[in-house]
């Protein structure tokens, strides 16, 4: 996989509550925030010049970088839709990735969308190495149909057909689980 972005099926809503739910310090917060929904919102409008807006939110991740990245894992194991298996060497803090038909059918369980046919067939993420850039990591897994996923994310090798396993490598992560999404774990 490479960090292509020329994807004509492709959402950007997830990736707001990604960033913005990540602290930003300083005096600068609220012109960055600003700044950065302001690329994100243009993502949605203008997807001709998408280099150029990932170059624009790497710069401000240069200035204020993510102290806490907030994600989730999917019922594929995915982490923040990087979807198994997942590009782990993508350098770039943002990309438009694919969605898998598991994926995709979470989005319509979860009534996202009426049919997997409605689902974009891509999507705008934070990428792997940027999660495990960030000062912490907070993931929230609500739900037994991910019990699996998260049981293969904390007791599994790390690897990219598991991407969610690669939080194992990050020394500040918190999860918050549900009884449902723990329900597998060996130490319950």
């Amino acid at each position: 996989m490479n960090c292509e972005s020329n994807y004509p099926d492709w959402c950007v809503g997830a990736v707001k509550s990604e960033y913005i739910d990540g602290c930003i310090r300083g005096a600068l917060g609220g012109v960055i925030r600003e700044d950065v929904m302001s690329e994100l919102e243009a993502l949605e409008r203008d997807r001709e010049h998408i280099e150029e807006r990932i170059a624009r939110l790497e710069e401000l991740l240069r200035v204020a970088p993510i102290d806490v990245a907030c994600v989730g894992i999917g019922e594929n194991g995915h982490l923040a839709f990087n979807d198994p298996p997942a590009d782990i060497d993508c350098e770039r803090a943002y990309k438009v990735v694919p969605l898998d038909d598991k994926c995709r059918d979470q989005q319509v369980g979860e009534g996202w969308f009426a049919s997997r046919d409605e689902v974009p067939t891509h999507a705008f993420s934070m990428s792997m190495k940027q999660i495990l850039r960030s000062k912490s990591i907070v993931c929230t897994c609500p739900d037994e149909r991910k019990a699996e996923a998260v049981k293969g994310a904390l007791e599994g090798p790390v690897t990219n057909m598991l991407p969610s396993s690669i939080m194992q490598m990050h020394p500040d992560c918190e999860m918050f689980l549900d009884p449902g999404s723990a329900s597998k774990l060996s130490g319950r």
